[in-house]
């Protein structure tokens, strides 16, 4: 799945509890939080600068059912599918779902995590092969289906320059009455028009501007402790902010209490700078009639 998820559990945003409901107080506006905001949008920036595995240097995806193989082959300014190609990738389902990656006679020797790849191996996924310069990952897309992206940790610099945020904003700091929503199942769409299942957890509700408005919660099947992840979409999408939506993380707390959104940290999907990956989509619930001018903004050239 998208890498939205780890970046969600790193870059989470400030919240004082979500078991029950609670009335809203005074809105928060500690005197450090354009330093605060800051730091948050260094530290993002400095991990996708430090990551040769991300949107910014995704060249190449391979989609492949369980049983499907795919050789891939390296030459100095490309990675193509071809028969016999430097390794095979099939993705399998024994004991866990994953990947059979085998070296075959090609143009370089490939290295599994740094080490010499001379046999075949099960692995799931994230797991790195290198061809060259190039590297691949694995991952799982969707039941029965995998997908394997290539990527050319060169192209960094000169593709990312940072991101685009508005300027930061107090009066979208903000406190949120929260009320448990019942933890039933729901199913979100995808930008690939795949579906993902989530529990719907809880209701975030807060004003902005005056206006009333309410935003749920969710978490992936079967977590608990994660943040709760926040999809939404508002009157700037689709012009000043990327058409899709963006995420909001919300700290979990056993402490009943509002919660702290802070949609100066509400971020970009990473489809929103690769046509490789694959992001849910907000639902309906989650469209705000009211703009949200704080946070990342439309990316150039989208």
């Amino acid at each position: 799945m998208n890498r939205p998820s780890r970046f969600g559990e790193r870059f989470a945003a400030a919240a004082l509890g979500i078991a029950a409901a609670a009335g809203c107080a005074s809105e928060p506006k500690p005197p450090d939080a354009p330093a605060v905001e800051s730091e948050f949008w260094s530290e993002r920036e400095s991990t996708y600068r430090g990551d040769p595995r991300g949107p910014f240097t995704a060249i190449r995806a391979q989609y492949l059912a369980l049983g499907d193989s795919v050789s891939l082959f390296a030459s100095e300014d490309s990675v193509s599918a071809v028969p016999g190609g430097t390794v095979a990738v099939t993705v399998r389902y024994e004991d866990n779902w994953g990947f059979t990656i085998r070296p075959v006679a090609g143009w370089e020797p490939p290295t599994l995590d740094g080490e010499p790849l001379d046999g075949s191996y099960q692995t799931g996924d994230g797991a790195g092969v290198r061809l060259g310069r190039y590297l691949l990952s694995f991952g799982e897309l969707a039941p029965n289906l995998g997908r394997v992206l290539v990527y050319d940790p060169h192209l960094l610099e000169t593709r990312f320059h940072g991101f685009p945020v508005f300027p930061e904003s107090d009066d979208l700091r903000l406190e949120a009455k929260v009320t448990p929503a019942g933890r039933d199942t729901v199913t979100l769409g995808t930008t690939r028009g795949l579906e993902k299942e989530y529990v719907r957890v809880a209701f975030l509700d807060f004003e902005v501007g005056g206006t009333p408005c309410r935003l749920t919660g969710f978490l992936p099947p079967h977590k608990k402790l994660e943040p709760l992840f926040v999809p939404f979409q508002d009157e700037t999408s689709g012009g000043e902010s990327y058409g899709v939506g963006r995420y909001l993380r919300v700290e979990q707390s056993p402490t009943p209490g509002p919660v702290v959104i802070d949609f100066n940290r509400a971020t970009n999907p990473w489809c929103a700078y690769s046509p490789f990956y694959n992001c849910v989509l907000p639902p309906e619930e989650n469209r705000l009639a009211v703009a949200i001018r704080a946070g990342e903004r439309t990316p150039e050239g989208h």
